[in-house]
């Protein structure tokens, strides 16, 4: 009975890793590459996806203060919902009247304007996709701040020429790489909740590369012709448990954005797992039970089996996505 429960959890707890070893081999076929080294490839496709989804909530659903630069000490503190967004006092052109200034809505956010001139600011502080604290002029960040989609298609090519060339003329005139500005920044121009959501990205990612490691690993020990087995099998495990928990953590960690993601996470992820081993397990022992009594498979009985294990795989999810209830206090 052992041996019919591990194959019938192999069969099923195996689909993603058999599926990516069948498309790595597919692409094999295609460029010579060995298909392990095609099945790592997935790690900067995850990073790809993962950083475009939080590119797009920062800039069109995380709320964020307006922060243009006001006539005041501090910058516009009104609450707009993204980071390429202002607020309706300077998302339209005019003149203030205090210092004359001309109102520009198409400042970026990491942008201020003085006497004319447009340079990047100093007085407030961006997020990287990974850092805490970022300098750097990528596809979709600059500077810590996510790139409004207007600012993506020639004008990083343009930031990493000037860098290069600032870096070129310090090497030039023997300066030091390393110019310390003396200005402290003092705002925060980014989400408030931004630092777990980069937190849950750095643990996000571990996973899935962790998981994509033990898929190469399972695909190294276990031949797709061959029945899943001993070590290769715990592996196969091993990275479907880890998938599933990095999508938990991009669930409350990133999408939802929940303070307590971490303790919510491992726990969802536990019920999860629990649930669908729990399921395998019970599905495994009544498929013995019927092979005893029968000795064949029953059509009816491959309908009822399939069902009961869509109805697991869904009883699991749900119970990860369901926030405890608050009992009110009684006063």
């Amino acid at each position: 009975m052992v041996h019919a429960v591990d194959e019938f959890i192999g069969s099923i707890g195996g689909f993603f890793v058999v599926g990516l070893r069948l498309f790595a081999q597919t692409l094999q076929g295609w460029v010579p590459i060995p298909w392990p080294l095609t099945i790592l490839a997935f790690a900067p496709l995850a990073f790809v996806v993962l950083s475009i989804v939080v590119w797009f909530l920062r800039g069109t659903s995380w709320p964020v203060r307006c922060a243009y630069p006001t006539t005041r000490s501090q910058p516009c503190k009104r609450v707009v919902p993204g980071e390429w967004f202002r607020c309706h006092d300077h998302r339209h052109p005019w003149t203030r009247k205090t210092d004359s200034h001309r109102v520009d809505p198409r400042l970026y956010r990491w942008q201020t304007s003085v006497r004319g001139v447009v340079k990047d600011r100093d007085d407030i502080e961006g997020r990287g996709f990974l850092r805490l604290a970022s300098n750097r002029a990528g596809v979709l960040f600059y500077h810590g701040f996510a790139r409004p989609p207007r600012n993506i298609y020639w004008q990083p090519l343009v930031d990493w020429w000037r860098k290069l060339f600032r870096v070129a003329r310090r090497l030039a005139a023997r300066q030091s790489l390393r110019v310390a500005t003396g200005v402290t920044r003092s705002e925060s121009g980014v989400f408030d909740a931004l630092d777990s959501v980069i937190q849950a990205t750095r643990v996000t990612l571990a996973l899935v590369v962790a998981g994509l490691v033990l898929v190469v690993s399972a695909s190294l020990l276990l031949p797709l012709s061959d029945p899943p087995h001993g070590p290769g099998l715990a592996l196969q495990y091993g990275a479907t448990f880890l998938f599933i928990g990095a999508w938990i953590v991009v669930k409350d960690g990133i999408l939802e954005t929940q303070p307590a993601w971490q303790r919510d996470a491992w726990s969802q992820t536990f019920k999860t797992i629990s649930g669908m081993l729990a399921g395998m397990i019970l599905l495994g022992i009544l498929d013995t039970v019927m092979k005893s009594r029968t000795g064949h498979w029953p059509n009816i009985w491959q309908l009822v089996q399939w069902a009961a294990v869509i109805w697991f795989f869904a009883f699991a999810f749900s119970q990860s996505g369901a926030k405890p209830k608050r009992r009110r206090r009684r006063r």
